[in-house]
């Protein structure tokens, strides 16, 4: 079975990019006097990737425990021990380390197995989803219930791969990435090419100075911290 395609969107883009700079849009040229197109949306993605590092949550769909958005698929399991709480109404709670968790489905290379001791059980194939059957989700909160209390009294891991990720981009995440973006294309070498002085506005050095401390205000107000368990 080939490997699950993510849904991804990006969190800005080339031309939003060059309006921010002031300068023409962005193309593949060989006598382009800036940066091509092809190497924007490069920066446009590594942006993306350290947003979504930087904040521990992402606006678009990602693997868990991957490092980029690039990847084909989850590529380690996350696991958790079971706590000996179980709450007569829910179940025992499992902990994930990402909120906006996805539906669960196999065929997206999505992973749910509880130790029962001898071998790892496949809950996906095996047990019943629902409030009244074997295990239920929280999506938005990334909390899965597991509803056996025999767990409750035992050692047991669980090990999961899944995908999250919020289905629309905000405005605030959008600047970040315009932000970074921005920052990254003026530190080059040839950024007088992008950012020309002038006696009737900023200074290039000021621009980059206002890019880093307006990204990392946005990014530092949108991390997340999560209990691990």
């Amino acid at each position: 079975m080939a490997p699950y395609t993510l849904t991804v969107t990006p969190y800005t883009t080339a031309a939003k990019v060059a309006s921010a700079l002031q300068c023409a849009t962005f193309v593949d040229s060989p006598t382009a006097t800036k940066p091509s197109l092809a190497q924007v949306n490069e920066f446009i993605a590594r942006a993306d990737d350290e947003i979504d590092r930087r904040t521990g949550h992402a606006w678009r769909e990602r693997f868990s425990q991957s490092s980029t958005v690039n990847d084909t698929a989850c590529p380690n399991y996350e696991y958790h021990d079971l706590g000996t709480i179980y709450y007569a109404t829910a179940g025992i709670p499992v902990h994930l380390k990402h909120r906006c968790i996805r539906e669960l489905d196999s065929a997206k290379d999505d992973e749910f197995k509880v130790w029962d001791g001898t071998q790892y059980v496949d809950y996906l194939a095996n047990r019943t989803k629902g409030r009244g059957s074997d295990w239920w989700m929280d999506n938005e909160a990334g909390k899965i219930y597991i509803l056996d209390t025999r767990r409750a009294l035992q050692d047991v891991s669980v090990q999961l791969k899944y995908r999250y990720g919020e289905t629309a981009v905000p405005g605030d995440i959008e600047e970040a990435a315009t932000c970074l973006v921005c920052r990254m294309i003026a530190l080059l070498d040839d950024r007088a090419i992008i950012l020309e002085d002038s006696s009737s506005g900023p200074r290039p050095t000021d621009k980059i100075e206002y890019w880093t401390k307006r990204s990392d205000k946005l990014i530092a107000d949108r991390a997340e911290y999560r209990v691990h368990g």
